[in-house]
């Protein structure tokens, strides 16, 4: 454990329960806080990502596609 550390549990072993109510009020609301920024950080991630997809030019029945580009490619040869 580190000084610091073992400093803030000495502070609120001695403290009274009012205070150390309002310590831990303190304490989650700055873990929250950081959480949500993160998160935040990972949504414009996602977003960007998205942002780059493209839906894709090829129907639901590609071996019909396949075969139409296939013909039209290849027709002089046959």
């Amino acid at each position: 454990m580190t000084p610091l550390q073992e400093q803030a549990i000495n502070l609120i072993k001695n403290a009274p329960d009012d205070k150390v109510t309002y310590v831990i009020n303190i304490l989650s609301r700055d873990i929250s806080y950081n959480t949500d920024r993160e998160l935040s950080k990972s949504m414009a991630a996602y977003k960007y990502l998205m942002s780059l997809c493209r839906k894709g030019t090829c129907g639901e029945d590609y071996k019909d596609d396949l075969a139409k580009a296939l013909n039209e490619r290849y027709e002089s040869i046959s």
